[in-house]
């Protein structure tokens, strides 16, 4: 914030940009001052494959909160929650949560943090032996006929068409 006026109210973008504010406006609707947050979040859904075994979940699920306790980069609790936890069995994935929060509030090394974290848990991933899932569907079929299909024959002559 800016500025205060009579009718309106200055507010000052991430991207610098001024926006005016009518005070109306603000009166009936909640205003989020993000330059006062104490951290910021990390909330991501990560979906591995159907085939991952509840021991590999286990050991993805450990490593990963583990890495996030050890790390200074993180709040650790009580001050902040922090949930590393299967979440769901969506339709292409076994989906976990990993919810926690940096310690820095400003943008640039929340991004290197995050990106930090997401290498180690491609790592923790595949040195578990198992992959991230992507859309898929699987077709079973039940029965394959045991005849062989009949052959089509395609007509010829002037007229066949």
């Amino acid at each position: 914030v800016e500025n205060i006026g009579f009718r309106s109210t200055v507010v000052r973008r991430f991207d610098k940009a001024p926006v005016y504010v009518p005070n109306s406006k603000l009166s009936d609707n909640a205003v989020i001052n993000f330059t006062e947050m104490s951290h910021r979040r990390i909330y991501w859904m990560i979906g591995v494959e159907y085939r991952t075994t509840i021991e590999q979940l286990r050991r993805i699920r450990d490593e990963i909160e583990a890495y996030i306790l050890e790390q200074p980069d993180f709040t650790k609790p009580p001050a902040v929650p922090i949930h590393v936890r299967i979440d769901r069995f969506s339709d292409s994935s076994i989906d976990l949560m990993v919810y926690c929060f940096t310690n820095t509030t400003d943008r640039g090394e929340w991004l290197e943090i995050k990106e930090r974290l997401a290498y180690r848990i491609m790592q923790i991933v595949e040195g578990a032996g198992t992959g991230f899932a992507f859309p898929s569907q699987s077709l079973y079929i039940e029965t394959i006929p045991s005849d062989r299909p009949e052959m089509f024959v395609p007509p010829n002559g002037p007229d066949a068409g």
